[in-house]
């Protein structure tokens, strides 16, 4: 089995290697000149572990198939995919830009909310036009959305482009439980933008890529992402359970209309979010400029069935509870039993395996925050997961002693029951 890295000059299934661009938890990403027409492609080379999995393969080239189907101007299109001595590889259209991650870190407190809008606003129309032909991302982020220089002769500044499908999944293949999260030891889908039903592993459906829609505006617009956390089990409870802060509050003269537009996108359950990503884009957009300038009302796009008289429109849920007041009426959810197995499946060095970088990005990504991760965390048993965190204290710890007694209490009346039992048989 060959190794991952290549060399520049080396020759890989035809293509001439000309630098690395990225590598990650997915594989390694190349900028390969074309073996016979005059351009450069992206050649993505997936890990050797994953080309000796016969399942992972046929899923590959199935999902590859697909994925090369789509013709949209702001999704990469994929060229070409094979094997070439054991090695699984696909092409892609190269950009030579940056991604959204790094674009951010120019700010220190978040993007302009016109650029952070903008940018959202295409990455929807993608992530609609994927939708539309039975086709999820399942790993919308900041580091999969492209940006380059628009063309001279064009009036668009900047162009943006959502990348990384490799992680793509029918929907109507979409059920897959842990494997949704993690794959052969590594993070497949980043935890940060992961929706709640993903991160327990349940059915998913569009809704999960329009609540990842919008924890990337929360971060293109605050700088940070909407359940920070020191430690994986403190992420994934903020996910299940918690309240995002209000943008507005994290980032001063930043419209109020955010808030609201976040509370819906960020909604525990799918059916309290948007009906399309498009819809979210639009609310965004009006949150910007204002109802009075904006572009429509979400719930009356163009093309939506008319229902019923004196129905409201898909999608708009009137006559409910807001979402922020139904997951505040919500039980607490528990984590999930992949989380006390493995913590996300950190590696050795203790950092968080992160996913293939696009087209475009220089060099090796480091660890969140620039620096090596922090250690390890100890796993968190399920039965410690029954309320919220005390100040102070890591999620899923805080109610042991209570459980103890309850223990403790239920071993006393047995052997009580026991003693009764023995005096009356006397």
């Amino acid at each position: 089995m060959p190794t991952m890295s290549l060399r520049p000059g080396e020759i890989f299934a035809g293509y001439s290697i000309e630098r690395e661009l990225g590598t990650g938890g997915m594989g390694s990403v190349y900028l390969a000149h074309h073996p016979r027409l005059p351009r450069f492609d992206a050649l993505k080379l997936l890990r050797p572990e994953l080309c000796a999995d016969p399942a992972f393969v046929g899923r590959f080239e199935r999902e590859a198939d697909t994925v090369a189907q789509l013709d949209h101007p702001n999704i990469i299109a994929v060229h070409d995919r094979g094997s070439h001595r054991g090695q699984l590889w696909m092409t892609m259209q190269f950009i030579d830009g940056a991604n959204a991650e790094k674009a951010l870190a120019d700010y220190d407190n978040g993007m302009p909310p016109d650029r952070a809008v903008r940018i959202v606003g295409k990455v929807a129309s993608a992530l609609d036009y994927a939708h539309r032909h039975q086709l999820l991302h399942r790993d919308v982020k900041p580091a999969n959305i492209m940006l380059t220089n628009g063309p001279d002769d064009d009036d668009e500044e900047e162009r943006v482009f959502l990348s990384d499908f490799g992680v793509a999944k029918s929907i109507g293949e979409a059920a897959e439980r842990i494997s949704s999260l993690t794959s052969t030891g590594s993070v497949v889908a980043t935890l940060d933008y992961a929706s709640p039903e993903q991160i327990k592993g349940l059915m998913l459906s569009e809704y999960s890529d329009i609540y990842a829609l919008g924890c990337v505006l929360y971060k293109l617009l605050t700088g940070t992402v909407p359940f920070p956390g020191d430690s994986v089990a403190a992420r994934v409870y903020g996910h299940l359970n918690g309240t995002a802060r209000p943008p507005s509050t994290v980032i001063p003269g930043l419209p109020s209309g955010f808030d609201d537009v976040l509370a819906r996108a960020l909604a525990k359950e799918p059916a309290d979010r948007y009906p399309t990503c498009r819809a979210l884009a639009i609310a965004a957009r009006n949150a910007l400029v204002g109802p009075d300038e904006g572009v429509g009302s979400f719930s009356a796009l163009p093309g939506s069935p008319p229902g019923p008289a004196g129905t409201p429109p898909p999608g708009t849920n009137a006559g409910r509870p807001p979402p922020a007041a139904r997951d505040e009426a919500r039980a607490v959810q528990s984590m999930p039993q992949w989380l006390g197995q493995s913590e996300m499946t950190r590696n050795s060095a203790g950092t968080r395996p992160e996913p293939v970088a696009g087209p475009g990005d220089q060099g090796q990504w480091p660890a969140r925050g620039g620096s090596a991760g922090p250690a390890p965390q100890r796993a968190v048993p399920l039965a410690t997961t029954v309320g919220p965190p005390a100040a102070g204290e890591s999620p899923g710890r805080g109610h042991t002693g209570r459980q103890a007694l309850i223990v403790a209490a239920i071993v006393v009346a047995v052997l009580l029951a026991v003693v009764a039992a023995l005096l009356l048989t006397r």
